[in-house]
């Protein structure tokens, strides 16, 4: 096998999965609360080399290319936009996030983009129900103005109805811009969140650097597949000696 063959296609693969974080990340720019996805690299299969065929001293070691071993979550908070609409909500600092009901399960969000619907649920952009700190739907019902104040309660005119369900533990993404607990981890509610009303939290993807990182990603693939191609053609030229010979 041609090691540097192999060495220079890992890498195209793992620059592959690379361009597909940044351009997920990219593509979530305008999507409020989602936070950007990262990727930790290794050098895999480190080989030491010794001289005098193996026999001699050691003078160093070889990897078989780069591999990514971890993704990870920046969850930093972003920018924080008024909106003005007394149901949206941010959150101040990176700890939290609120309760949607969706298919008959809990999930999370850090999405504070809420409405009421047609039947008084408290709902979010895609429709879920809300939940309080309860684990219940939130209703309303009357013709006065539902709001959320800056410790989650839900006021419709005079009356307090609920406060809104907010949770933190060590959470995964399972997309749609929802989130579930990891595996043997139980949310822990948060009593005294820290929330800003008619505001949203925007995504914390920074364009620039995303952009910059995707034009170096790229040419780190074209690099490889250059390389390859000189290898092979290398590899071509030796075989036609040798028959020659």
């Amino acid at each position: 096998m041609n090691r540097g063959i192999y060495t220079a296609a890992r890498g195209m693969a793992t620059t592959a999965q690379w361009m597909d974080v940044i351009s997920n990340n990219l593509a979530n720019i305008g999507t409020n609360g989602y936070k950007a996805d990262n990727l930790a690299f290794a050098d895999v299969m480190m080989k030491n080399l010794y001289g005098e065929g193996g026999n001699g001293g050691f003078i160093g070691t070889m990897g078989n290319g780069p591999d990514s071993v971890a993704v990870s979550v920046d969850r930093s908070v972003g920018n924080i936009k008024p909106t003005g609409n007394p149901l949206d909500v941010a959150f101040r600092n990176s700890q939290g996030m609120f309760a949607i009901q969706k298919d008959g399960k809990t999930y999370y969000t850090r999405n504070g983009h809420f409405s009421m619907d047609s039947s008084g649920q408290l709902v979010n952009d895609q429709g879920y129900p809300v939940l309080d700190n309860r684990g219940s739907v939130i209703r309303a019902t009357g013709k006065d103005q539902v709001k959320i104040d800056e410790q989650g309660y839900v006021h419709q005119g005079d009356n307090t109805l609920t406060q809104l369900g907010v949770f933190e533990t060590d959470f995964q993404k399972v997309g749609v811009n929802l989130w579930s607990p990891e595996d043997g981890k139980t949310p822990v509610p948060v009593t005294n969140p820290d929330i800003v009303p008619g505001a949203l939290e925007a995504s914390n993807v920074e364009p620039v650097t995303a952009m910059v990182q995707l034009i170096t990603v790229q040419r780190n693939f074209e690099m490889s597949q250059r390389s390859i191609q000189s290898q092979d053609d290398m590899t071509g030229k030796l075989v036609t000696l040798m028959e020659k010979h």
